[in-house]
């Protein structure tokens, strides 16, 4: 009975080592072709990684609702994104000035600071590993994708049947992890390697990005605040946390570093807003549109971006009020009007 609970890897199948780093090349090569083709000159990689996410689990709710064929939620992904970059291609065709504002550039020092990011963790993790020590929740949520295995090997969902049943951080994510595992034909924990690497990867990237659009409008060179972004994400990794594990070492595994990212690009959109930088239209559907994906997936992150958002809301109102107030009372003009 031990014996046939581990599978054979099917070497007909993706190779186990590079699914998740190709999964995440179309995650975000879909991704980035929306954001291109609707013109966002602003927040393109947590874009890519909204919008991609989003599809992945919003195609789940219909099938989790209803029931229905594993295969079935395969060719919905693909409809769903096709019917996407249709409509992307149809906004940009009507608007070709739309994408005039996206950079052409061949090279800058974000994107090297990103890059570096990239190998430097890569680099890391190869040698490290993922954290999966016993203290950690870490088989617990290996158990959660198991269980969500059962529906890709069976091939059926079934259907749910309460709202609390379906806003359950055991089923979206792991299930994903469950997909690729089910894609290569072997154990989930086969391949913790590549997808704690790829989440975790995510979320430094997003950090660093989210960092350079905090300190966006400070009078510094471009290399300083690469500098700085890039010292950001390095105490993201060293420090952020608790004092017994590391935040991106912990979650690396669970769903919650995935809605971290998902709450860095809510924020950045939500300070466009704020900033006047993007319609109070635009603004909402998408804030909404991922703060749901973000309620789906866990709810924690959810509440906690919403809170951010009232804060940050309440500041800059306060913030309006009182540089009103100070400047009617500097200018000499104010006393006279005031008297």
């Amino acid at each position: 009975d031990i014996i046939t609970e581990f599978k054979i890897e099917n070497l007909d199948r993706p190779n186990k080592a590079i699914i998740y780093p190709f999964a995440l090349i179309l995650l975000f090569g879909f991704g980035f072709l929306i954001v291109k083709l609707f013109g966002y000159a602003q927040n393109q990689f947590l874009l890519a990684f909204g919008i991609g996410v989003s599809v992945l689990v919003l195609t789940q709710l219909p099938f989790r609702i209803l029931g229905g064929e594993y295969i079935y939620w395969l060719i919905s992904i693909h409809i769903v994104i096709g019917s996407i970059i249709f409509c992307a291609l149809t906004f940009n065709f009507k608007n070709k000035s739309a994408s005039k504002s996206i950079s052409n550039r061949h090279y800058s020092p974000e994107m090297f600071g990103a890059v570096s990011i990239v190998f430097f963790f890569c680099c890391y993790h190869v040698v490290v590993g993922p954290y999966t020590e016993i203290p950690s929740d870490f088989w617990a949520r290996l158990g959660d994708v198991k269980e969500q295995l059962i529906i890709a090997d069976s091939g059926f969902f079934g259907d749910q049947s309460s709202l609390k049943d379906l806003i359950d951080d055991k089923i979206y994510v792991p299930f994903l992890h469950a997909s690729v595992a089910h894609s290569v034909g072997v154990l989930p924990i086969w391949i913790v390697g590549p997808a704690t690497l790829v989440t975790s990867l995510c979320f430094l990237l997003g950090t660093y990005w989210f960092t350079l659009k905090v300190i966006a409008f400070k009078r510094l060179h471009r290399s300083k605040k690469v500098s700085i972004a890039l010292l950001a994400t390095l105490f993201t990794l060293l420090i952020y946390g608790v004092s017994t594990f590391s935040y991106v070492r912990y979650y690396a595994y669970f769903p919650h570093i995935i809605n971290a990212t998902m709450m860095l690009l809510v924020l950045s959109l939500f300070m466009d807003f704020c900033q006047g930088r993007c319609s109070v239209r635009r603004a909402f559907c998408l804030i909404a549109m991922f703060v749901f994906v973000m309620g789906l997936i866990n709810q924690q992150e959810a509440l906690l971006v919403i809170v951010l958002m009232v804060v940050l809301f309440l500041w800059k109102v306060m913030r309006t009020f009182m540089r009103s107030i100070f400047g009617f009372f500097l200018k000499p003009s104010s006393y006279v009007l005031y008297m």
